[in-house]
């Protein structure tokens, strides 16, 4: 069985749990680089990030089902991705972090971002893989 089709009654996680497993690492990872203006925690996040989220996770189920990616390659989609939803959701780059404004440094190509920022995308993957290792067998 390969890990993009989990069964619910082999997986012990459901696809909301492994978001809100990801999220909370994220958050982890933005308090050891000290970010100003970390997410907040999962129960206080909205419905729309939530489920943003959520595709993440199954976005990443699917890269991680596909052999012909190198884990640099899976990580670097992930990346692409989340720029893409939120130019879609209306920010651009900006120096600082600014949810009000819409700003955000870290929207930019991803072999432009720090090694210490791509490890949330590493993170979301290894997460991810770890907490659906059960689909395989």
């Amino acid at each position: 069985m390969d890990i993009f089709s989990i069964n619910p009654t082999v997986v012990p996680y459901t696809v909301d749990q492994i978001a809100f497993a990801v999220h909370e690492n994220n958050r982890i990872i933005q308090d050891l680089l000290k970010d100003p203006l970390p997410s907040v925690p999962w129960a206080s996040e909205s419905e729309h990030i939530r489920r943003l989220i959520t595709d993440g996770v199954l976005y990443a189920i699917e890269l991680l089902a596909r052999t012909d990616l190198t884990e640099d390659q899976r990580a670097r989609l992930m990346h692409e991705r989340w720029m893409k939803f939120k130019y879609a959701d209306g920010w651009s780059w900006g120096r600082a972090k600014n949810p009000i404004a819409k700003k955000h440094p870290l929207l930019v190509d991803y072999d432009k971002l720090p090694p210490q920022e791509k490890v949330k995308d590493f993170m979301t993957l290894s997460t991810v893989r770890v907490l659906t290792l059960h689909a395989e067998g």
